[in-house]
């Protein structure tokens, strides 16, 4: 907005305006040497802008074949912009790949640059280094230049063309391999309307294909072309037709919307006009609906308020006791609360029937207490006293939990942890057993942590003898592997099916072997793959950086038909045809879309993801 310019991308011809040549601008940087510009282009390796003081041009970059406009074509790159001379006023700039094309004034067109398919239009397949006029166009209302082609828009109708033609852009109706050297007409022709109503807009079954039309001929449609009134634009009328040509008949609703009297009783008397079936009708403001209390005629019959609207619901007298319960009636168009009953003898119902503000005075009460969990136990400290017995209340005290029905004194006692029958003790008198300390969730527990319980506390298993109560892979009955623990519990450490300590360290039936430069690795038959050496990188793929010096196996990987070790890292294609890498990745060695260093293995990306 400001009038500077800035460029980035390829610098290999200085078109970026750095001031010198590079393999490419990578950010955006402003072009030193320039006026304020008010417009820019840009070809294949040069850049071009037109001042916003004078509309005179500057350009820099490949100047190969002139389209800097210096008045010389070099090889050397113009790596600082320089005016282009012998054009001014400038009001359009476009560049084609190695040309540039101006309009100058009020529509004179000048070019210069490569001109070996005729794209300057000078008659000729001459470069230039210097701004030509282009042959015939001193008209030229806006260009456009593609590889090796331009076009002008002049008055009237026609776009003119020239350049190359080998691929039909020139739109002549064919294509050539020889340069069109001077612009010529484009076969473009516009479709117009014959408007038999003289409404500005024409018959669609009537037609002319031309450049300009006829006399008689629009280009705009009419949906009926016999009525001047009926035409897009025009104003609907309430006349059952489409006036105004947008598909929709009186849409709009027009000569509707002002008041009227309807003839009809009540709420249907007033009205207001409306637009339908092309005629202008009186249409009740309000229609009829079941009749309210409110004075009001509503369902229009010539009787307000009849049928008691609204009324015969509960309401509130005011009144203490019973009497304060009432039913409403309509009466002059307003709801009143009416009681239903009087003042009675006070009778044991919770009610107040001598309406004095005290419900059961005067009557015997007895102690009930409150059973949220209705399990006919209630709590000591929430008791009322009552004739009868309220809801939510219960004649007997004691519960210690109201809120779950399974917990009261009469309830019995079962391995739960709880106390079920209130007596202040848990799981009384049931038989227990020991369970043992599961630190690590494996299923196997150690016996230096025993507690004796009726039911399996949390964290705690029935089975003894794990000899290590931190590490899941460690318990009675685990598969001995070769790591220097006994990981079965029996005394004996890395020993195989033999029973021979050390024997799991044995590897056997292997189908391939391969080797880094401190690191080897092993296919086994049953697909899996093992390694040993040096895994500063994470070679191993077991999740580590340990050095191993005996075997230890890749972790989540199986179904593996072969395998390659680079200098750090380890390869291997699995069954399903994907291939798995881990280890060394700073050169992105492992293929899975980054530089990062992996432990346990990664699917390698396929070629585009």
């Amino acid at each position: 907005a400001d009038g500077r310019v800035w460029g980035w991308g390829l610098n290999t011809s200085a078109q970026v305006g750095t001031g010198a040549t590079s393999a490419m601008v990578l950010a955006p940087v402003q072009v030193a040497g320039l006026p304020r510009a008010k417009a820019i282009a840009a070809g294949a390796g040069h850049s071009l802008i037109v001042d916003e003081q004078f509309g005179n041009v500057w350009a820099w970059g490949q100047n190969t074949f002139g389209q800097v406009g210096t008045g010389t074509a070099t090889s050397t790159p113009v790596t600082s912009p320089v005016p282009v001379n012998g054009v001014f006023a400038v009001t359009a700039l476009i560049a084609g790949h190695n040309s540039s094309l101006v309009i100058v004034g009020n529509g004179l067109a000048m070019a210069w640059g490569l001109n070996a398919s005729g794209q300057l239009g000078t008659g000729n397949a001459t470069n230039s280094a210097s701004p030509v006029n282009v042959a015939g166009v001193a008209d030229a209302t806006a260009l456009a230049a593609g590889a090796q082609h331009a076009l002008a828009l002049r008055p009237g109708c026609p776009v003119w063309a020239w350049g190359h033609n080998g691929q039909g852009q020139l739109g002549t109706g064919s294509t050539s391999a020889t340069p069109v050297t001077s612009p010529g007409v484009t076969l473009i022709v516009n479709t117009f309307y014959f408007d038999g109503d003289m409404d500005g807009f024409g018959d669609e079954y009537v037609t002319e294909q031309a450049c300009e039309p006829s006399p008689g001929f629009v280009e705009e449609l009419d949906c009926d072309d016999y009525a001047a009134t009926i035409h897009p634009g025009a104003l609907e009328q309430c006349n059952g037709m489409d006036d105004d040509c947008d598909g929709a008949v009186d849409d709009g609703n027009p000569s509707g919307g002002e008041s009227c009297s309807t003839g009809q009783q009540g709420v249907c008397a007033a009205g207001l006009t409306a637009c339908t079936n092309g005629s202008v009708v009186c249409q009740p403001r309000q229609a009829a609906s079941a009749e309210q209390c409110d004075g009001l005629d509503n369902d229009c019959d010539g009787t307000a308020d009849e049928g008691n609207p609204g009324g015969s619901q509960a309401c509130a007298t005011g009144e203490l006791g019973v009497c304060g319960d009432g039913v409403t009636f309509c009466t002059h168009g307003a709801l009143e609360c009416a009681p239903i009953r009087g003042a009675s003898p006070e009778v044991c119902d919770g009610l107040d029937n001598d309406c004095d503000g005290q419900p059961d005075d005067g009557l015997a009460f007895q102690a009930w207490y409150r059973d949220q969990d209705s399990d006919n136990y209630g709590l000591t400290s929430q008791s009322v006293q009552a004739c009868l017995q309220p809801s939510g209340h219960a004649p007997n005290a004691g519960d210690c939990n109201d809120s779950n029905p399974a917990l009261n004194p009469g309830a019995t006692e079962v391995c739960d942890g709880v106390d079920n029958d209130c007596d202040s003790q848990v799981d009384e008198g049931l038989p227990t057993q020991a369970w043992y300390r599961d630190a690590d969730g494996d299923g196997h527990g150690t016996s230096v942590h025993t507690v004796q319980s009726c039911s399996q506390p949390t964290g705690y298993v029935s089975n003894a003898g794990d000899c290590n109560d931190s590490n899941v892979n460690i318990r009675p009955g685990a598969m001995e592997v070769c790591d220097g623990a006994d990981n079965n519990c029996n005394g004996s450490i890395d020993e195989a099916a033999s029973g021979t300590p050390g024997s799991a360290c044995v590897i056997s039936d292997v189908r391939r072997v391969a080797s880094g430069r401190f690191h080897s690795v092993a296919l086994k038959s049953d697909g899996t793959v093992w390694a040993w050496g040096r895994n500063g990188s994470g070679q191993f793929g077991d999740g580590t950086t340990t050095h191993r010096s005996t075997p230890v196996q890749v972790q989540g990987l199986t179904g593996v038909t072969a395998l390659a070790a680079g200098s750090s890292h380890t390869v291997a294609r699995k069954q399903d045809g994907t291939a798995w890498a881990w280890g060394l990745n700073t050169d992105g060695q492992l293929g899975d879309g980054t530089t990062t260093r992996r432990t346990t293995p990664v699917q390698v990306r396929a070629p585009g993801n």
